[in-house]
């Protein structure tokens, strides 16, 4: 189960990082590997049609998805889209796409919105608990997950003192500091060539860990999936992961179909037909193949006839007629401190001033706190200008010096936060320390 062998992927995503960097998880949670023959004992063999959008700047970037047609390399799909995102448009999130490609692939996990999932350099794929078995199962899984790391040791500070005294001793061995006269390169090589068997040993520890806990939960894992692959998508796009693709048709956008070298390698792949055209030819193309692109109603229709800062679960009686049952919109954050996640959770703001708007073409909910990318926190507001800004705030995410846990619990820690941003006067609602203060 635990094959930990890597070479060079015959199709690397933008998103690729190495197997052993994996083990590391990433900002909010702990990530699992996910193989063919793991999910195949789960779902068995379902196989999906499927988008993927690509690069085509070069013709190898088209033959590299090519080289991994039939085989255990996963590819990140979808099947929805709301029409103001880069990919209704023929464009990737982390690209500049050019081109699309229908496929029918052999599934391996589903949900509403995109994963943040990534492959390693073996093209097995890495994923949150949560999405996998959803909400309870998933942080069931987290927490054993947690426990398991720290029962194993297999933690980051852990494995900087494996590697801490392992180069200690190679120093003394060769008298580093003194005759040796290989120059830094010459003990970079020394390093990679004994950390190399220690790194091995270590990946294998945390996958056979990881499997043993999925184990447990394969029947929740498999109804998870198979909920979710057919639900209206979420914040965006839905995201499909699949491997064992075949590609069907394929669809350039003009700007990349001009080139006879990029047409020729989308038709080299194809086993159906190849179409060039705009982006509005490519939505057809898209939906007449099944794919389904939101007209921007989406937030509408999640919320139904609800009041903004609630939305609709199901139907209830009242007076007789069946109406929308309206309950108040929660944010479930889930962030790490000291390689351990915790979960924090709010209720919707409700503010007068909450409303819907648009940032960067797309439909967003002002005052609502939400997960961060650049920060733990981000928020959609609009500053006096009238303009909708993005308010990123909290130590974590991409910002430098690690995680802050929320003690909001702790008296003293709130007192001490709060005097500390000067809480009782926390500024404009277009600055952070005014959502820094609100969360505590």
């Amino acid at each position: 189960m635990s094959n930990i062998k890597e070479s060079e992927p015959k199709f690397r995503s933008v998103h690729t990082k190495s197997t052993f960097d994996s083990t590391f998880g990433g900002w909010y949670s702990e990530h699992v590997p996910l193989t063919t023959k793991f999910m195949q004992s789960v779902l068995g063999k379902e196989r999906v049609s499927v988008f993927h959008v690509g690069s085509a700047d070069l013709p190898k970037d088209i033959l590299g998805v090519g080289r991994i047609v039939g085989k255990s390399g996963t590819l990140s799909t979808f099947t929805k889209v709301d029409k103001g995102e880069k990919l209704a448009k023929g464009r990737g999130i982390q690209s500049k796409g050019g081109i699309i490609y229908q496929l029918e692939g052999s599934l391996l996990v589903a949900s509403t919105r995109d994963m943040q999932t990534h492959p390693d350099k073996t093209g097995r794929r890495w994923v949150e608990p949560l999405y996998l078995a959803g909400k309870v199962a998933g942080r069931q899984m987290q927490n054993e997950l947690e426990k398991g790391i720290e029962k194993n040791k297999i933690d980051q500070n852990t494995w900087d003192e494996i590697q801490n005294k392992a180069e200690k001793k190679w120093e003394k061995e060769v008298d580093y500091w003194g005759d040796y006269e290989g120059g830094w390169r010459g003990k970079e090589e020394a390093m990679k060539e004994i950390m190399g068997p220690l790194k091995r040993k270590w990946i294998k520890k945390y996958i056979d860990m990881c499997y043993k806990i999925m184990r447990k939960y394969k029947p929740q894992i498999k109804r998870h999936i198979l909920s979710q692959k057919d639900k209206p998508s979420e914040h965006g796009w839905n995201e499909i992961l699949v491997n064992q693709i075949k590609i069907k048709d394929v669809f350039l956008l003009s700007r990349e179909g001009k080139y006879p070298s990029i047409r020729k390698a989308a038709e080299k792949v194809a086993t159906g037909t190849v179409t060039v055209g705009s982006p509005g030819k490519f939505r057809k193309w898209y939906e007449q193949r099944g794919g389904i692109i939101n007209e921007g109603k989406q937030m509408n229709e999640a919320r139904g006839t609800c009041w903004v800062g609630y939305q609709q679960i199901g139907m209830k009686k009242k007076n007789g007629k069946m109406v929308p049952n309206c309950v108040k919109e929660e944010v479930e954050l889930y962030y790490e401190e000291n390689g351990k996640g915790y979960g924090y959770t709010f209720e919707f703001i409700t503010d007068k001033s909450l409303q819907e708007a648009e940032y960067q073409g797309r439909k967003v909910k002002l005052n609502k706190i939400m997960q961060g990318d650049q920060k733990k926190f981000k928020v959609y507001v609009k500053n006096p200008k009238g303009n909708v800004v993005k308010v990123n705030f909290g130590q974590g995410g991409k910002a430098k010096g690690g995680t802050m846990r929320i003690r909001k619990s702790n008296p003293g820690a709130r007192k001490s936060f709060r005097a500390r941003h000067n809480c009782d006067n926390p500024g404009p609602k277009h600055k952070a320390r005014y959502w820094a203060c609100r969360t505590w």
